[in-house]
């Protein structure tokens, strides 16, 4: 069935024009990644998990329209898993919160299957509890190697019995990514979402093993801008570290209402 344009409103229109924009200044396929549905593995999903993923499979839609072979998209989704609670100074770990396992909550299914362009073997399903575990194992190598990066854009700092690593901002804010205390790590929430971000572009270059650039759609709710803005910024440092040369951008728009009218879009890349 030949898929034709439908209707989506002004935040999914913004995101729509801004990559096509994109495509425009590229010879090869951009790879245009939208991430949404993200949910709780202990409470389900709420109504953001299902907007999201509406929208993001009505604006993946209109891209293939639009741009056809000149893009290619990939579908993705975030599962909290970790349950991280997060405040100014400190991120709590929630309960009873299960493993990801290869399925998804029901009702996130029925609306991927009722959707022409779901493909199941494409989907990509992230963990945050994995985030988690691989980002402190990056810092301890960025302690062990104590490059350049160290000392300058990363710290590690002496607070009593324990010890905290942060990250310099480019508007010179200390972001906590986590705290060390009787050898015993605790990761904070903008390392977690910087190392997936991270991930992420590696699992989609392994996927597309070619030098095309990549876009990042993340949607989400207005209180986990500060930690997904965070985390994009963290990951750009993280694959500059590596001497990525591919083109990534994360796009984070952040929704405030049901409708998706009042919202927020921030731009990072490398």
């Amino acid at each position: 069935m030949k898929l034709q344009r439908v209707k989506i409103g002004n935040s999914l229109e913004e995101i729509f024009l801004y990559i096509g924009e994109r495509i425009s200044y590229s010879s090869d396929p951009t790879i245009v990644i939208l991430e949404a549905g993200h949910f709780s593995s202990s409470c389900g999903p709420d109504w953001q998990a299902v907007n999201t993923l509406k929208g993001a499979l009505d604006l993946a839609n209109n891209i293939i329209v639009e741009h056809g072979k000149k893009v290619r998209v990939v579908l993705a989704l975030l599962v909290d898993d970790l349950g991280l609670s997060c405040g100014i100074d400190v991120c709590s770990v929630g309960e009873n919160n299960t493993n990801v396992g290869d399925s998804l909550p029901n009702e996130l299914i029925s609306i991927l299957k009722d959707s022409s362009i779901y493909k199941p073997k494409q989907f990509v399903i992230s963990s945050e509890r994995a985030a988690k575990n691989r980002g402190i194992v990056k810092l301890k190598n960025i302690i062990k190697r104590k490059g350049p990066a160290f000392g300058s854009i990363f710290k590690l700092e002496e607070d009593g019995r324990q010890q905290k690593f942060f990250f310099c901002s480019k508007d010179g804010e200390k972001v906590f990514l986590a705290d060390i205390k009787d050898w015993v790590w605790s990761s904070r929430c903008p390392l977690v979402m910087g190392q997936h971000y991270f991930d992420l572009h590696k699992k989609i270059s392994k996927r597309y093993p070619y030098n095309w650039p990549q876009i990042l759609i993340d949607f989400s709710s207005i209180h986990e801008r500060g930690k997904v803005n965070r985390g994009a910024e963290l990951a750009t440092q993280f694959l500059s570290l590596e001497g990525v040369a591919r083109s990534y951008e994360i796009v984070n728009i952040c929704f405030a209402d049901e409708e998706g009218e009042v919202y927020t879009v921030d731009y990072f890349s490398i």
